[in-house]
């Protein structure tokens, strides 16, 4: 089980920007309709075992012409083992309509020195009161990847959602998430998960 705090900001108010503060299990967030704009996140993760991890995650969605837009995530993260990831991607995006956008990405992830590209689809269904977004990929050596996100409207400014993220032959991590928004552009999360190592 592993405990994390997250908070978000948006840094450019291009539109008021979703919350995509992530788990960092290299499974990248889907896009999410009209989210133009910027934002920036700080992960704070601790668990039973004294482990502990700082992670830091920009992001930047911009259209492009007409329904299609193009979105640029860069992240880095290191933990009290002195084990350091730095990654980047880069979405295709379209809006097919006022509740469903879909994508595609590519992207690459260093570790102390070592890489690993990483490359699916994504999408996202927003129904007002409710959200659910996914990912599926495909890592080097034919490592296969998805998750599934359901996020629900609690009360005005109140979210919370359950997450699920698989690695295959690596690791699955299921989240219970509750998050709030301060303003237009501040979200505080807090982020409970329990990781199951499946090597």
């Amino acid at each position: 089980m592993t405990i994390t705090n997250y908070f978000t900001a948006a840094i450019i108010a291009v539109a008021p920007s979703a919350l995509m503060a992530g788990d960092y299990t290299l499974v990248p967030e889907p896009h999410e309709y009209h989210d133009y704009g910027a934002e920036l996140s700080v992960g704070i993760r601790a668990d039973e075992d004294s482990n502990s991890e700082v992670t830091v995650t920009s992001s930047v969605h911009l259209p492009v012409y007409g329904a299609f837009g193009v979105q640029t995530d860069l992240d880095f993260s290191e933990n009290n083992a002195d084990f350091v990831q730095l990654g980047a991607t880069i979405h295709g995006t379209y809006d097919v309509n006022d509740y469903v956008a879909v994508g595609a990405f590519y992207g690459q992830n260093g570790y102390n020195g070592a890489s690993i590209s990483h490359q699916g689809i994504e999408g996202s269904v927003d129904f007002g009161f409710m959200e659910v977004s996914g990912v599926a990929g495909l890592m080097e050596h034919q490592i296969e990847y998805y998750n599934i996100d359901g996020s629900f409207n609690v009360f005005t400014d109140y979210t919370a959602g359950l997450k699920f993220d698989h690695i295959k032959s690596l690791k699955t991590v299921t989240s219970v998430y509750a998050s709030r928004s301060l303003n237009n552009n501040f979200d505080v999360e807090f982020r409970v998960q329990d990781v199951e190592d499946t090597q």
